[in-house]
Protein backbone atom coordinates (compact mmCIF):
# COMPACT_ATOMS: atom_id res chain seq x y z
CA UNK A 1 0.00 0.00 0.00
CA UNK A 2 1.03 3.60 -0.49
CA UNK A 3 2.17 4.16 3.11
CA UNK A 4 4.60 1.27 2.73
CA UNK A 5 6.14 2.22 -0.59
CA UNK A 6 9.71 0.86 -0.88
CA UNK A 7 9.52 -1.19 2.34
CA UNK A 8 9.74 -4.18 0.01
CA UNK A 9 12.29 -4.03 -2.80
CA UNK A 10 10.33 -3.02 -5.87
CA UNK A 11 12.86 -4.87 -8.02
CA UNK A 12 12.25 -8.19 -6.21
CA UNK A 13 11.07 -10.91 -8.65
CA UNK A 14 7.88 -11.52 -6.63
CA UNK A 15 6.94 -7.85 -6.24
CA UNK A 16 3.77 -7.13 -8.24
CA UNK A 17 3.26 -3.44 -7.52
CA UNK A 18 1.41 -1.33 -5.04
CA UNK A 19 -2.23 -1.88 -4.11
CA UNK A 20 -4.26 1.28 -3.70
CA UNK A 21 -7.72 0.27 -4.80
CA UNK A 22 -8.93 1.80 -8.02
CA UNK A 23 -6.19 4.45 -7.97
CA UNK A 24 -3.38 2.17 -9.07
CA UNK A 25 -2.64 -0.49 -11.67
CA UNK A 26 -5.74 -2.48 -12.65
CA UNK A 27 -3.87 -5.81 -12.81
CA UNK A 28 -2.62 -5.38 -9.21
CA UNK A 29 -6.09 -4.37 -8.01
CA UNK A 30 -7.73 -7.33 -9.71
CA UNK A 31 -5.11 -9.78 -8.41
CA UNK A 32 -5.42 -8.61 -4.79
CA UNK A 33 -9.20 -8.38 -4.77
CA UNK A 34 -9.66 -11.89 -6.22
CA UNK A 35 -7.22 -13.70 -3.91
CA UNK A 36 -8.61 -16.36 -1.59
CA UNK A 37 -7.22 -14.39 1.37
CA UNK A 38 -5.54 -11.02 1.82
CA UNK A 39 -2.97 -10.78 4.59
CA UNK A 40 -2.76 -7.22 5.92
CA UNK A 41 0.20 -6.75 8.24
CA UNK A 42 -0.08 -3.46 10.12
CA UNK A 43 -2.05 -1.87 7.28
CA UNK A 44 -3.69 1.42 8.16
CA UNK A 45 -6.85 1.88 6.11
CA UNK A 46 -6.51 5.62 5.62
CA UNK A 47 -7.59 7.56 2.56
CA UNK A 48 -4.03 7.44 1.18
CA UNK A 49 -3.63 3.68 1.63
CA UNK A 50 -7.01 2.82 0.17
CA UNK A 51 -7.07 5.15 -2.83
CA UNK A 52 -9.62 7.46 -1.16
CA UNK A 53 -11.45 4.42 0.23
CA UNK A 54 -11.61 2.81 -3.22
CA UNK A 55 -10.25 -0.50 -1.91
CA UNK A 56 -13.17 -2.90 -1.66
CA UNK A 57 -11.37 -5.69 0.19
CA UNK A 58 -13.75 -8.38 1.43
CA UNK A 59 -13.50 -8.29 5.24
CA UNK A 60 -14.45 -11.98 5.41
CA UNK A 61 -11.40 -12.84 3.26
CA UNK A 62 -8.94 -10.57 5.08
CA UNK A 63 -6.48 -11.51 7.80
CA UNK A 64 -5.60 -8.30 9.61
CA UNK A 65 -2.53 -8.50 11.84
CA UNK A 66 -1.91 -5.56 14.16
CA UNK A 67 0.59 -4.92 16.91
CA UNK A 68 -1.50 -6.48 19.72
CA UNK A 69 -4.38 -8.21 17.96
CA UNK A 70 -5.35 -10.15 14.89
CA UNK A 71 -8.60 -10.47 13.00
CA UNK A 72 -9.52 -13.28 10.63
CA UNK A 73 -12.72 -12.41 8.84
CA UNK A 74 -15.09 -11.26 11.57
CA UNK A 75 -13.30 -13.12 14.39
CA UNK A 76 -11.04 -10.89 16.55
CA UNK A 77 -8.15 -12.31 18.58
CA UNK A 78 -7.09 -9.77 21.22
CA UNK A 79 -3.76 -9.80 23.05
CA UNK A 80 -1.91 -11.56 20.23
CA UNK A 81 1.49 -10.10 19.38
CA UNK A 82 2.35 -9.33 15.77
CA UNK A 83 5.88 -10.64 16.25
CA UNK A 84 4.61 -14.02 17.45
CA UNK A 85 2.22 -14.35 14.50
CA UNK A 86 4.89 -13.42 11.97
CA UNK A 87 7.40 -15.87 13.45
CA UNK A 88 4.83 -18.66 13.25
CA UNK A 89 3.75 -17.70 9.72
CA UNK A 90 7.38 -17.72 8.61
CA UNK A 91 7.78 -21.19 10.05
CA UNK A 92 4.59 -22.60 8.47
CA UNK A 93 4.40 -21.01 5.05
CA UNK A 94 6.24 -22.54 2.14
CA UNK A 95 8.31 -20.29 -0.05
CA UNK A 96 7.11 -19.72 -3.57
CA UNK A 97 9.70 -19.92 -6.27
CA UNK A 98 9.40 -18.24 -9.58
CA UNK A 99 8.23 -14.98 -11.02
CA UNK A 100 5.18 -13.19 -9.79
CA UNK A 101 2.06 -13.41 -11.96
CA UNK A 102 2.17 -9.65 -12.56
CA UNK A 103 5.15 -7.56 -13.58
CA UNK A 104 5.17 -4.10 -11.97
CA UNK A 105 5.11 -1.09 -14.24
CA UNK A 106 6.57 2.35 -13.71
CA UNK A 107 5.61 5.73 -15.04
CA UNK A 108 5.30 6.15 -18.78
CA UNK A 109 8.05 8.02 -20.62
CA UNK A 110 7.99 11.81 -20.44
CA UNK A 111 5.53 13.22 -22.97
CA UNK A 112 6.95 16.70 -23.42
CA UNK A 113 10.03 18.37 -24.84
CA UNK A 114 12.39 20.58 -22.86
CA UNK A 115 10.67 23.74 -24.11
CA UNK A 116 7.12 22.68 -23.13
CA UNK A 117 5.45 23.89 -19.92
CA UNK A 118 6.00 21.75 -16.85
CA UNK A 119 3.13 19.30 -16.40
CA UNK A 120 2.58 16.24 -14.22
CA UNK A 121 2.89 14.00 -17.28
CA UNK A 122 6.29 15.50 -18.09
CA UNK A 123 7.74 16.05 -14.61
CA UNK A 124 7.29 12.79 -12.68
CA UNK A 125 8.61 10.39 -15.35
CA UNK A 126 11.73 12.56 -15.51
CA UNK A 127 12.05 12.49 -11.72
CA UNK A 128 11.62 8.70 -11.74
CA UNK A 129 14.33 8.29 -14.38
CA UNK A 130 16.63 10.46 -12.28
CA UNK A 131 16.48 8.08 -9.29
CA UNK A 132 19.27 5.60 -8.74
CA UNK A 133 20.18 2.82 -6.36
CA UNK A 134 20.51 3.78 -2.69
CA UNK A 135 18.84 7.19 -3.16
CA UNK A 136 16.62 8.47 -0.39
CA UNK A 137 13.44 10.11 -1.69
CA UNK A 138 11.49 12.33 0.68
CA UNK A 139 8.19 13.47 -0.79
CA UNK A 140 5.66 15.83 0.76
CA UNK A 141 2.14 14.54 1.37
CA UNK A 142 0.45 15.98 -1.68
CA UNK A 143 1.47 16.31 -5.29
CA UNK A 144 5.04 14.98 -5.20
CA UNK A 145 4.24 11.85 -3.22
CA UNK A 146 1.23 11.11 -5.42
CA UNK A 147 3.22 11.77 -8.60
CA UNK A 148 6.07 9.50 -7.57
CA UNK A 149 3.84 6.81 -6.06
CA UNK A 150 3.50 5.30 -9.51
CA UNK A 151 7.28 5.17 -10.12
CA UNK A 152 9.25 2.00 -9.45
CA UNK A 153 11.95 2.79 -6.92
CA UNK A 154 15.40 1.38 -7.83
CA UNK A 155 16.97 -1.39 -5.76
CA UNK A 156 18.31 -0.07 -2.47
CA UNK A 157 16.51 3.26 -2.74
CA UNK A 158 13.93 4.29 -0.15
CA UNK A 159 10.81 6.41 -0.47
CA UNK A 160 9.48 8.38 2.49
CA UNK A 161 6.20 10.23 2.57
CA UNK A 162 3.92 11.36 5.34
CA UNK A 163 0.61 9.62 4.85
CA UNK A 164 -0.21 8.92 8.48
CA UNK A 165 -2.35 11.93 9.33
CA UNK A 166 -5.01 11.15 6.82
CA UNK A 167 -8.69 10.33 7.17
CA UNK A 168 -9.33 6.92 8.66
CA UNK A 169 -12.18 4.74 7.50
CA UNK A 170 -14.16 4.02 10.65
CA UNK A 171 -15.43 0.73 9.24
CA UNK A 172 -11.96 -0.75 8.85
CA UNK A 173 -9.79 1.06 11.36
CA UNK A 174 -10.32 0.44 15.08
CA UNK A 175 -10.37 3.54 17.26
CA UNK A 176 -7.07 4.42 18.86
CA UNK A 177 -6.79 3.21 22.44
CA UNK A 178 -6.18 5.89 25.08
CA UNK A 179 -2.55 6.06 26.26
Amino acid sequence: MFMDKSVLEEQHPEYIGMYDGRRMDESVRSFVETCDWVLAIGAIMSDFNTGAFASPLDAEKTIDIRHNRAQVGSKVYPNVEMKDILVELTRRLTKRNGKSPIQPVSLDAAVASDSDPITVEALYPRCANFLKSNDIVIAETGTSSMGLAFALIPKGATFHNQTLWAQLDGQHQPPLAPP
